[in-house]
């Protein structure tokens, strides 16, 4: 049997400790659905962990910049799951 101390969960950070990868809250239409980690960003694309749900292609989502990651973009972003794979999900913006 593992100890307990071996399931260190990520979001249980000391405080004054920022976590390792920025998040964005996803909502799909005026559903909540979650927060999801950016794996990785350019000018025209995001890719995001994968969370709870896992959206098929061409799905429409709408992104909430909680922590100011995505640069040059503010309020609600519109943006299509373009690719869903073992690396994540990828979003055109």
């Amino acid at each position: 049997m593992r100890q307990a101390e071996d399931f260190v969960v990520e979001w249980a950070m000391h405080a004054g400790e920022r976590p390792r990868q920025p998040f964005v809250a996803v909502r799909n239409g005026d559903r909540r659905i979650g927060l999801y980690r950016v794996k990785g960003q350019d000018k025209d694309t995001l890719i995001l962990s994968h969370g709870g749900i896992s959206f098929p292609v061409g799905t429409r989502l709408i992104l909430e910049d909680c922590q100011m990651a995505l640069k040059d973009r503010q309020g609600a972003i519109p943006a299509l799951v373009v690719g869903n794979d073992q690396a994540g999900m990828r979003l055109a913006l």
